[in-house]
């Protein structure tokens, strides 16, 4: 993805598929609401499956231009998402084989799961020890759940650090120990995964390292 606006364009973003992509799974339908840029994509990317949502482009917090997912539409198929309508603040989306339609849910449900994938933390030649990892979130309600996951280096899949269902619960903090018993790895690059589920809501995360001297390979 590049803007351009005279002189060499700048590029926002590339995303990378990791398996072949068919035409069909690109919508060309295309929404501009609020100054941001709006179009359905089907694309396996950064480790994961096929992965098919309205993606967004437009400015952040601080003003700079970014690309990311919207909307993930957890029920499509193989086939992807055929097209899609926004009205105010709801997303009807046409998606799968036989053309099935779904759209957001105003109702108290809950039945997706949201995900938040950070950006790749302290890239360098230089190795680090991950020392504890921390998330908050509203007071947990009955069928909340967060899990949080990371992946490192060249790593395409991620590993699971914790998981929280505890009612009324506003954090959870993990010490140098995956939820299998692992000890936390040493790293160079590391990216964390938050995943919520049951209506649980993420205010924020955080991690504690510390650089392992003479290490640099």
């Amino acid at each position: 993805m590049k803007v351009w606006s005279g002189g060499t364009p700048q590029l926002i973003k590339k995303i990378i598929a990791t398996a072949t992509i068919t035409a069909g799974l690109f919508s060309k339908t295309v929404y501009v609401k609020d100054g941001k840029m709006y179009w359905a994509m089907s694309v396996p990317f950064n480790g994961l499956a096929l992965t098919s949502g309205i993606w967004v482009l437009g400015k952040n917090t601080n003003g700079n231009y970014a690309v990311t997912i919207d909307h993930i539409e957890e029920a499509a198929s193989a086939n992807g998402i055929q097209g899609f309508a926004l009205f105010g603040n709801y997303v009807w989306i046409i998606h799968s084989a036989d053309g099935s339609i779904t759209k957001t849910d105003d109702q108290v449900a809950f039945t997706e799961t949201s995900i938040y994938e950070s950006q790749k933390f302290l890239t360098s030649k230089d190795k680090k020890k991950l020392n504890g990892v921390w998330v908050t979130f509203e007071p947990l309600p009955t069928a909340g759940t967060v899990v949080l996951k990371y992946r490192k280096d060249e790593e395409t899949s991620y590993t699971q650090i914790f998981t929280d269902g505890t009612d009324s619960a506003v954090a959870h903090e993990s010490v140098n120990i995956e939820s299998s018993g692992v000890a936390f790895p040493n790293f160079k690059e590391i990216q964390f995964q938050i995943s919520s589920t049951g209506g649980a809501v993420i205010t924020g995360f955080g991690f504690d390292y510390e650089k392992i001297a003479g290490i640099t390979k």
